[in-house]
């Protein structure tokens, strides 16, 4: 019932939540290594639908995590602003509306660590070259 993380984004890891940790994976010759589709469901799913906010959702821990081989990206956010959004004890956000993509800029940028990392002989690498004959 997903067709973008079962048929259009085969990927190691597929994810929408930014806020998990994510440490030592290895992902390799998929389409994309580890893709956080954040814009797939971009106001939550099912008990989740209208209480999270994916694209918005600060970064956890990506720690060690190595992508090689992959068709396109080997690390793929596709569309992420990070903010200091405060959750609730069942980790939704505590006040949610469908115009919090237009609060003030003082808070952006919310990122845990993002350290140690490797992607190498991917389609697309970091550095934006394109490795395609």
């Amino acid at each position: 019932d997903n067709p973008h993380a079962d048929d259009l984004h085969q990927s190691g890891i597929w994810a929408v939540s930014a806020n998990n940790d994510f440490v030592g994976n290895r992902m390799a010759g998929f389409i994309e290594g580890f893709f956080l589709q954040t814009t797939a469901f971009k106001y939550g799913r099912g008990k989740a639908q209208n209480k999270v906010c994916t694209s918005h959702t600060p970064f956890g821990r990506f720690e060690r995590n190595v992508n090689h081989g992959n068709w396109r990206f080997g690390m793929y956010p596709d569309s992420n602003f990070p903010r200091n959004i405060h959750f609730n004890k069942d980790g939704f956000v505590d006040i949610y509306h469908q115009e919090y993509a237009h609060c003030s800029g003082s808070d952006f940028n919310r990122m845990r660590c993002a350290c140690g990392a490797l992607s190498y002989d991917d389609f697309f690498d970091e550095d934006g070259r394109d490795r395609g004959q």
